[in-house]
């Protein structure tokens, strides 16, 4: 009978190769929850975000021109400053809690609807997302 060489060699080298993707499938798993995290962090300041600015035009209906997606943010500097509009203080908010975020403001005046939608890329990825809510303005 022949004594067979190596064999134990592949076996090891099968069993590092096992666990080696083992491992690589773990490490997989866990950079997408820590994206998923990072996403749904954001989702729910998004909504706090959006909630606030409703709330923001509703007290100040009668100057809503003055919210436009356009209007830019204020510095720092200027947060306290009293000519730096209401809006423009939660856009730098907005830009402070969700960075790389946008606004988008639509308004129909037959119906009294606000639609808020935020956006912002993803820290790991270039995917965008994205957060929209729509209220009745009386």
């Amino acid at each position: 009978m022949k004594k067979q060489k190596g064999f134990f060699i592949l076996e090891s080298i099968i069993a590092i190769i096992v666990f080696v993707i083992g491992v690589v499938g773990v490490l997989e798993v866990q950079k997408r929850s820590v994206e998923n995290t990072s996403d749904s962090q954001y989702r729910a300041q998004a909504y706090h975000m959006a909630n606030n600015l409703i709330n923001l035009i509703s007290m100040d209906y009668g100057n809503i021109s003055n919210y436009s997606s356009t209007s830019s943010a204020c510095s720092k500097a200027d947060l306290t400053n009293t000519n730096c509009s209401e809006f423009a203080r939660w856009k730098s908010s907005l830009e402070g809690s969700i960075p790389n975020s946008q606004v988008e403001l639509s308004f129909d005046g037959t119906t009294k609807i606000i639609n808020v939608t935020i956006k912002w890329k993803n820290k790991s990825s270039d995917q965008e997302s994205q957060y929209s809510i729509s209220s009745h303005v009386f």
